[in-house]
């Protein structure tokens, strides 16, 4: 069987696998749900038995007690607005350090207002659903046998319908790292106030150390490097869903024994040592918003002509951040003064990729790294008086098509996707797109319109081609045909463990594609195997037949 077919096969006994499994988890939540229903729809005691274990509702004494006992942090909820319909919440609950569905003993506290309502069930089958939900923000508080307490928000913004929600509950072996403010106003305030969408965009600044005992330079920076990825400690993040609690930057396993020590910084602000003895879920260090908004960079420059050193005062900047919560209407577009130079401040620490341009003259795309609490001052920017540049298109059968371009600063061994920027530009439906030539090396990712996509048009980006334009004194023609992609399947040398990582590196040393199953165009490429650790086993140079492999390429 060819490699493509068998590539093929594999997807399909997914896809079906995983359609088995959807069917199976829609028949048993509509036979085993929880009747917190009914509970909501008529307010009467659940029945006395059901398939998932007995559920009840908790008298009026114990419940205030349980509620009480519920960490202090959650805000009140605001007002919702009452719906005689609602929605329904179907609320997934899973452990976290093993993905897996919860099979625990378990009680769930919902509340909008003054309103609350509690149950108990002795045994969960990882899904549960109330319904008749009014619109607005829920207070969730779930408590599991063995596992720490979770009291987070929900939003029901359907006035009807389903509305599903992933709880994530941490077995009582680790501890949660909370980060305040001292004055009391939580760090989305302060996101709001910068024009951030989310407050979660902080999160990804912190590091986290842990040790069986108080270190005897506790004042300073640790020696060791910060907790490694998910073994020992789990960093939050704005680039993924997560439902967890308010001021949660991470959550670290336990030491077997005694108690464990936690230390967290914020970019380069250090904020010490604090002890979670047996028994506490969680630490909390302090910061104050001026500690954290000095962690903030800044960015300037001047766009002048290399030869008079005059502003170019029709110049325009664009400044794009990889992770799209950074980006902010006021950086996204920073305003140039009639000198020609800009200015960006409260920017968070990271990559960015900066764009200088003005009519007729090349365009600088340039890679930028904002350092905590430093301004980059970039000095003058020189964009020279260029020729035109003309780009078009082709097809498979050579006929011209429409289609999408990215492009970005050419970073041999980097990966494409973090050379291109997220913005696009489009040519003409004759598949032509001018624009002046590049004042520096940049790679192109070009992708064809899919083939009867109507009014709202959609690009194959997972069938792109790959150019690398560069600075030219005379005007350039390139046309650029989408090539074919093939299923490959890459046979590892002898000796290298399954866990390795597989880069693909093409022509332009860019890395196109990871791991051992990928689908590539014709061409020489080399395969890059890295071990747990990012360390270099090897490289090993493949060529990709003109009409694709029919067996699986073997590395040597």
């Amino acid at each position: 069987m060819a490699a493509g077919s068998r590539v093929r096969l594999r997807r399909l006994m997914v896809l079906m696998f995983g359609s088995i499994l959807l069917l199976l988890w829609l028949w048993r939540s509509q036979r085993a749900q929880l009747p917190i229903d009914a509970a909501f729809q008529h307010g009467a005691p659940p029945a006395a038995s059901v398939d998932v274990g007995e559920l009840r509702e908790f008298p009026e004494s114990e419940r205030s007690e349980r509620v009480d006992a519920a960490p202090a942090e959650a805000a009140a909820l605001p007002s919702a607005s009452t719906d005689p319909a609602g929605a329904t919440l179907v609320g997934f609950l899973v452990d976290a350090e093993h993905g897996a569905g919860l099979k625990s003993p378990v009680s769930i506290v919902l509340s909008r207002d003054q309103e609350r309502r509690c149950f108990e069930a002795a045994s969960l089958e990882t899904v549960f659903r109330a319904e008749t939900l009014s619109t607005g923000a829920w207070c969730v508080e779930i408590q599991a046998e063995g596992y720490l307490p979770l009291r987070t928000t929900t939003e029901i913004n359907a006035t009807s319908g389903l509305v599903s929600e992933r709880y994530v509950m941490w077995p009582e072996n680790w501890v949660r790292v909370r980060v305040i403010t001292t004055d009391g106003r939580p760090y989305s305030d302060l996101a709001r106030e910068l024009g951030f969408d989310s407050g979660q965009v902080f999160e990804e600044g912190f590091r986290v150390w842990r040790a069986p005992s108080l270190p005897e330079a506790a004042a300073q920076w640790p020696a060791t490097l910060a907790v490694p990825g998910r073994a020992d400690a789990w960093i939050s993040s704005s680039t993924h869903h997560r439902s967890e609690e308010p001021r949660t930057v991470a959550v670290v396993r336990r030491f077997p024994v005694g108690s464990t020590w936690v230390a967290v910084a914020f970019h380069s602000h250090f904020l010490g040592w604090q002890e979670a003895p047996p028994g506490a879920d969680a630490v909390a260090f302090e910061m104050t918003l001026d500690e954290l908004e000095a962690q903030l960079g800044a960015l300037r420059g001047r766009v002048v002509d290399p030869i008079s050193r005059a502003a170019i005062v029709d110049a325009r900047a664009r400044l794009v951040c990889a992770v799209g919560q950074r980006n902010r209407a006021d950086t996204v577009n920073p305003p140039i003064d009639p000198l020609s130079g800009f200015s960006v401040q409260s920017l968070l620490p990271g990559e960015y990729d900066l764009t200088i341009s003005a009519p007729d003259r090349a365009e600088r795309s340039q890679h930028i790294v904002i350092e905590p609490g430093r301004e980059l001052d970039l000095g003058d920017l020189e964009l020279d008086v260029a020729p035109p540049l003309e780009i078009r298109v082709f097809d498979q059968q050579g006929k011209p098509v429409r289609a999408q371009i990215q492009f970005g600063e050419w970073r041999p061994g980097a990966s494409v996707w973090d050379c291109v920027t997220n913005d696009a530009v489009y040519t003409d439906d004759a598949g032509v797109l001018r624009r002046s030539t590049p004042a520096s090396k940049v790679v192109a990712r070009i992708s064809a319109q899919k083939p009867n996509s109507g009014d709202n048009p959609q690009y194959d980006t997972f069938a792109p081609a790959y150019i690398l334009l560069e600075p030219s004194p005379s005007a350039q023609h390139v046309e650029v045909a989408i090539p074919s992609y093939f299923d490959c399947e890459l046979e590892l040398p002898p000796g290298i463990p399954d866990e390795v990582t597989v880069h693909i590196v093409n022509s332009l040393e860019l890395i196109v594609a990871t791991g051992p199953y990928v689908e590539l165009p014709a061409g020489v490429f080399r395969a890059m195997l890295l071990d747990g650790e990012a360390k270099q086993l090897g490289t090993h140079e493949f060529t990709v037949p003109r009409d694709g492999p029919t067996s699986p390429i073997v590395l040597r």
